[in-house]
């Protein structure tokens, strides 16, 4: 998970805070290691906080730098009786696949100074070391270190399986940003919970995080995961979206279909319910 801090326009702050600052919120000259240093605190984060690794800021409703964060500190205030915290963590640079994946997505808006979403390598604790070394996976999904190829095929991947509900009857909403699924399909009084998966592997494995597999889990015969795999760019970088192998699965991950190291889950052909 990844705990995102909505900012607002920047303010001042008065003399009295605790962490020495004169500002807070955004402000577009900044440093993103000033608006990390401005912005880390004051909030109410519980001890949930310190299961994370990784810290976002938003502003306007979109992600605009990561952090990886290594715990919280108290930021008292005598007049108030509420226990408020700032995060201790450092900026992400570019070029990091955590910071890359996150950096311009949408976030959902909210009342809520911050909320938690999926990290983008879909299991809490993963790190840049082993992004890398499974995006050389040939078999598996892996994980593309252009981040903006990634989100094409991850856009592909969600535009097939949309797309076949769609034809099926079904009203299908795009719920892919803090939800442990990517769409909800909803037809008369059936609801399915969709999540897709886009690689330019053979797909024969695709990571999923804990929060997808407890989800589907908890709503059995309900959810379905598409696999766009075999994806292939153009010369110039452009993806045809007609190529590729589309399929779906019900969505019933097994224990003996988990590899609980990275959470990767292996689709069976008893559970396939198409293939375009």
């Amino acid at each position: 998970m990844v705990v995102n801090i909505r900012l607002a326009d920047r303010f001042d702050m008065d003399s009295t805070d605790t962490l020495g600052r004169t500002w807070a919120g955004w402000d577009p000259n900044a440093t993103e290691k000033e608006l990390w240093e401005n912005n880390r605190g004051r909030h109410g984060f519980g001890v949930r906080v310190l299961e994370e690794q990784f810290a976002s800021l938003s502003y306007q409703g979109t992600i605009r730098l990561v952090a990886r964060i290594s715990g919280r500190e108290e930021m008292p205030k005598p007049e108030s009786t509420q226990r408020k915290w700032a995060l201790i963590g450092e900026v992400l640079p570019q070029g990091d696949p955590v910071r890359d994946a996150l950096v311009g997505q949408p976030v959902a808006p909210g009342r809520n100074s911050f909320i938690y979403f999926d990290d983008p390598f879909g299991f809490s604790g993963a790190s840049s070391a082993v992004a890398s070394a499974e995006a050389d996976d040939s078999a598996g999904q892996g994980w593309m270190q252009d981040p903006e190829k990634r989100k094409l095929v991850e856009d592909a991947a969600q535009d097939k399986l949309t797309h076949h509900y769609e034809a099926q009857g079904w009203t299908v909403d795009d719920t892919r940003f803090g939800n442990p699924f990517d769409a909800c399909a909803s037809r008369e009084d059936e609801i399915l919970y969709l999540e897709a998966k886009g690689t330019v592997t053979a797909g024969s494995t695709v990571i999923v995080s804990r929060n997808e597999v407890a989800w589907a889990r908890n709503h059995p015969g309900d959810c379905v995961l598409g696999i766009l795999s075999d994806v292939e760019f153009d010369d110039d970088g452009t993806l045809d979206a007609s190529n590729g192998t589309f399929r779906a699965f019900r969505w019933e991950p097994d224990d003996h279909e988990l590899d609980a190291r990275s959470f990767d889950w292996e689709p069976s052909e008893r559970k396939q319910i198409f293939q375009a």
